[in-house]
């Protein structure tokens, strides 16, 4: 144990596929997983699956460790019916709000003080089929999206995609929630704002978003539930699981 995260803080680590000496961290990688984690490892037929697979779990679980007395190979989940993961209520360490995704070459996780959180990551090379766009734009989006020069309509799509899918996450409802059903704008600066959720009963102003671009290939977006009025603190680090952080 050797962060702290306070009530009004997002932590969120990241590694890429390329950072770690595979031939020293595999093995130790491998020694971390729960006998259903080395199943599922053992099913993909592809290294760079199952280096993907493996690096999440790493990460997963070493930066939970950072904020509890207890191992890296310790930690047991469960996942809600929709299939977001917790930490297993028998640890009593429900406090210890998580959520990972991964693209291409890039592990993320987001971890909060009982804020429920998501977290989306996507590369910026991945071409995004603008024939979707009425499937996961808003109205008021698509409207705004056939305005727009096409040379920016994929990072327009990106942008959007990302942030609605790390807000579904942090739900807990994933791919039950419409995309179509919730209205992003972005500030000056960038930050997503909900505008609107058609199919939720509370107020947008309760959540929060963060967007950027880590190592000029990918995407990350995060959706946090605030607790108070307060905003949150998005703090990103990058690490290496099991040898360093930054």
């Amino acid at each position: 144990m050797t962060a702290v995260l306070t009530a009004d803080e997002v932590h969120i680590w990241y590694c890429l596929a390329d950072d770690p000496p595979w031939d020293t961290v595999h093995p130790l990688y491998l020694a971390l997983l729960s006998a259903g984690e080395r199943t599922r490892y053992d099913r993909f037929l592809f290294d760079r699956a199952r280096r993907q697979f493996l690096l999440a779990r790493a990460l997963v679980r070493t930066v939970l460790s950072q904020y509890a007395v207890l191992g890296a190979h310790d930690w047991e989940f469960a996942t809600t019916e929709h299939g977001k993961p917790y930490v297993a209520p028998r640890l009593g360490l429900a406090h210890l709000q998580f959520n990972h995704s991964h693209a291409d070459a890039l592990v993320a996780c987001a971890v909060t003080h009982s804020q429920a959180v998501g977290v989306d990551v996507e590369s910026l090379a991945r071409e995004v089929d603008c024939r979707i766009a009425r499937h996961c734009l808003s109205p008021t989006e698509l409207s705004v999206f056939h305005d727009t020069d096409p040379s920016h309509q994929q990072q327009f799509l990106l942008r959007r995609w990302t942030v609605k899918e790390a807000y579904t996450k942090a739900r807990g409802l994933g791919l039950s929630l419409r995309f179509s059903a919730l209205s992003f704008s972005f500030e000056p600066d960038g930050r997503p704002i909900l505008v609107q959720d058609a199919t939720a009963s509370d107020a947008p102003q309760q959540w929060q978003f963060h967007q950027q671009i880590l190592d000029d290939r990918h995407y990350l977006a995060v959706a946090v539930q605030r607790q108070a009025d307060r905003p949150c603190r998005f703090v990103v680090r990058r690490s290496l699981p099991l040898l360093a952080a930054e």
